[in-house]
């Protein structure tokens, strides 16, 4: 389990009426998820990631600040914000108050948001050299040169 999984899982369990957490990469595609809710989260992941960018985009031209986003669907009420990499969307019982909501997906954004800054240093590592070297122009001229000989080796 990782990380990201272990602070989801920390949050179905403080907060028992989430059904289910999903945090998605900007196409859509799950990185990490929890709870039991009937959705294909790879199915729905990509509509859920452009209906956030659509209405981020909504809130930009209307010059309006979007930090979340609420939805009924299906006895459910998704809640999403965005987070750098990505787009959070929180699923809860459709009876949960929408300041609730608003409040569980802050609360998990941060964790999530924190838990990132955390590993940044670790993404950025770089090797100091590069594993693949390009040849100087005298090696690709000797290596010119050794196949030309072989090549006129295999005709005699």
């Amino acid at each position: 389990m990782s990380g990201m999984e272990r602070i989801l899982d920390e949050m179905m369990f403080r907060f028992p009426m989430i059904l289910g957490i999903i945090f998605l990469d900007e196409d859509g595609f799950p990185i990490a998820t929890a709870g039991d809710y009937s959705l294909d989260v790879d199915g729905l992941g990509p509509t859920i990631a452009y209906c956030y960018k659509f209405h981020a985009q909504m809130g930009m031209e209307m010059r309006m600040s979007l930090e979340s986003v609420v939805v009924d669907f299906d006895k459910m009420r998704f809640c999403q914000c965005s987070l750098p990499n990505g787009t959070l969307t929180v699923l809860a019982e459709a009876g949960v108050k929408l300041g609730m909501i608003r409040f569980i997906t802050r609360k998990i954004k941060n964790k999530l948001e924190s838990f990132m800054k955390e590993r940044e240093a670790e993404r950025k590592i770089v090797p100091e050299e590069p594993r693949l070297k390009l040849p100087s122009e005298e090696e690709i001229r000797s290596i010119i040169a050794r196949l030309e000989s072989e090549s006129l080796h295999g005709l005699r």
